[in-house]
């Protein structure tokens, strides 16, 4: 599984977008370790993390790119 981006979708809580090249759901010891990460960067302390992964089509960059024209 790849992860293109993540972005912050709510505050509180914390709620990140994870945007993957497949619909299989993370395993859940990756999605621990991502939430260890981002606690050990930022301080997230005693707030729940929410991780809302997505799918990312392959046409999704170029399709932005004509509409923004």
């Amino acid at each position: 599984m790849r992860i293109y981006y993540i972005t912050q979708a709510k505050v509180a809580p914390p709620v990140f977008l994870l945007f993957t090249n497949q619909k299989k759901p993370l395993h859940f010891s990756f999605e621990r370790f991502l939430e260890n990460q981002m606690r050990a960067k930022w301080p997230f302390m005693g707030t729940p993390v929410r991780f809302i992964q997505r799918l990312k089509k392959r046409g999704d960059r170029q399709r932005a790119a004509g509409e923004s024209e």
